[in-house]
């Protein structure tokens, strides 16, 4: 198998849950701030907001995701501390 498409697969969810609002903050810096044309800011999410989505999910996936799979796969044993008794005299 490939190494683009196992890598895709590896952070999809984290892509899936960052490309929407992406799309639409880079829609809207480019529209409403950059005073853009309809017209003119299609390619201008496109070109910026793919790029940002895959950094940003790759983000998440590192700093979010993937610890919290590791955590999952690998539990740390509990150690239940005794709680303190009152005993009264």
């Amino acid at each position: 198998s490939s190494k683009i498409p196992v890598a895709l697969g590896a952070f999809s969810y984290s892509l899936y849950l960052i490309h929407a609002p992406m799309l639409v903050l880079t829609y809207r810096v480019g529209f409403r701030l950059l005073h853009f044309s309809q017209n003119a800011a299609l390619p201008f999410v496109f070109f910026v907001s793919v790029p940002a989505a895959l950094l940003a999910s790759l983000a998440l996936y590192y700093l979010v995701e993937r610890p919290f799979l590791r955590a999952r796969d690998n539990p740390r044993p509990q150690v239940y501390a005794p709680l303190p008794v009152a005993v009264e005299v």
